[in-house]
């Protein structure tokens, strides 16, 4: 039985505005009392038409804790992209203190995806398996199946539908089709790609539009689909969007190859000279944006930053997400994953005085509270910052995805105005 890293489950966190901008799910739950501690299995038949080179369709399912998530599991190494019908399963083991199950289906850009005879089985006795949900769609409803991951909005995007289609695996009954149309397809836009040579790695980045450069930083590890509110946003504002993907995202990895915020902020510099990009403004996350302000200040005419730390120990992270981040990189066995991890946890400390050098004017910004940077922590570093202001979206670690516009009008006026100094 596969055991899952914690660091899927820290996803939201650590890339916070990740919206439903390419993705869908459709999902329901259950409650686990008494279920606690019992293998189970998800079970499905799933076929999908594929639109996009990327498109695909997949399983998930997520056990709820009072506070926490437990085991998690979307399927993310084994995309499904066959016409045929077949089956597929996710196995794991209910954690103690469970009081949700929820589960579903997941679809990335354009297509039709198709589900059927879904189940939800756990292990009573050794051998013995209990059927506890199940649903064929046989009554010609979608429900319980419904947009979203069972909180919050992710998992919610109108560029996708469901209905129930004659037919299912068994070539009788229904199943549900879920069509994707006209979804983003940024970090996969062949007509906007570019490679660029640079620092020993390939770095893969997009252009989009003409104007004033702008340019977008991934997180560390991350790629540019969680990007989409930016890119359109930005566009619509008669900004040239420059999209770089670091070099430990998916796309950019080579295995064994150097990784440091430094090096990463020198890929940005690099790509920017081949665009022929004197400087630009900056909307970054975590330390690249804050080693390109160090190493290239000609490159920073104003660069808002979020998930920005100087120590990397609890002083600077919550002590939770900290701990959770520790467990997460001593079972990630993937490279890519276990050195990003790595990266945020070991990083070499920002001195306060470094932070006194930096002459760019910058945007800081955090969330009230349970973010992966500490609010009070945020507060010292723009103490030192000195020309910046800081942002505060109000909610929890999930507020720049609840309030991503009210986030991007506040890094426009800061573009757009201004600076006069702080009172």
């Amino acid at each position: 039985m596969k055991k899952i890293s914690l660091f899927i489950c820290f996803i939201f966190l650590l890339n916070a505005h990740v919206k439903a901008q390419n993705w869908v799910s459709y999902s329901t739950s259950i409650p686990a009392k008494g279920l606690e501690g019992l293998p189970f299995r998800l079970k499905a038949m799933i076929k999908a038409e594929i639109a996009h080179d990327s498109a695909n369709a997949r399983m998930w399912i997520r056990i709820n804790k009072p506070t926490k998530m437990g085991f998690f599991e979307n399927m993310r190494n084994r995309p499904i992209r066959n016409k045929a019908w077949k089956p597929y399963q996710i196995d794991g083991i209910i954690d103690s203190g469970a009081v949700k199950i929820s589960f579903g289906a997941l679809c990335e850009f354009d297509g039709k995806f198709s589900y059927d005879d879904f189940k939800l089985e756990v292990e009573t006795r050794k051998g013995e398996w209990k059927t506890i949900f199940s649903e064929d769609f046989e009554d010609g409803k979608t429900e319980p199946f419904v947009q979203g991951v069972q909180g919050g909005t992710s998992g919610i995007n109108n560029k996708f539908s469901a209905t129930t289609i004659k037919g299912g695996s068994s070539k009788s009954g229904q199943y549900l089709e879920i069509l994707g149309k006209g979804v983003p397809s940024y970090g996969f836009n062949k007509a906007a790609g570019k490679l660029a040579e640079v620092n020993g790695a390939r770095i893969y980045y997009e252009v989009y539009g003409e104007g004033k450069p702008l340019v977008l930083l991934p997180a560390n590890g991350w790629g540019m689909p969680g990007l989409v509110s930016e890119i359109e946003y930005f566009l619509n504002k008669k900004y040239q969007i420059i999209v770089i993907e670091p070099r430990n995202s998916p796309k950019n990895w080579s295995k064994g190859q150097a990784l440091s915020f430094e090096l990463m902020a020198s890929d940005v510099n690099e790509v920017l000279k081949k665009q022929g990009v004197d400087s630009a403004y900056i909307i970054a996350s975590d330390q690249i944006g804050f080693y390109l302000a160090q190493k290239f200040p000609d490159k920073v005419k104003k660069m808002a930053i979020d998930e920005f730390y100087v120590r990397s120990d609890t002083f600077g992270i919550e002590p939770w997400a900290h701990q959770l981040l520790k467990n997460s990189m001593e079972k990630e066995k993937e490279e890519r994953n276990h050195n990003r991890l790595n990266l945020i946890l070991n990083t070499p400390q920002i001195s306060f005085s470094d932070l006194e050098k930096i002459q760019a004017e910058v945007l800081l910004i955090n969330v009230d509270w349970d973010g992966l940077v500490r609010l009070s922590h945020s507060l010292e570093i723009i103490k030192h910052l000195p020309k910046s202001n800081l942002f505060v979206s109000p909610g929890g670690y999930d507020a720049n995805v609840q309030n991503r516009e009210l986030t991007l009008i506040a890094i426009e006026n800061f573009f757009e105005r201004r600076f006069t100094g702080k009172p």
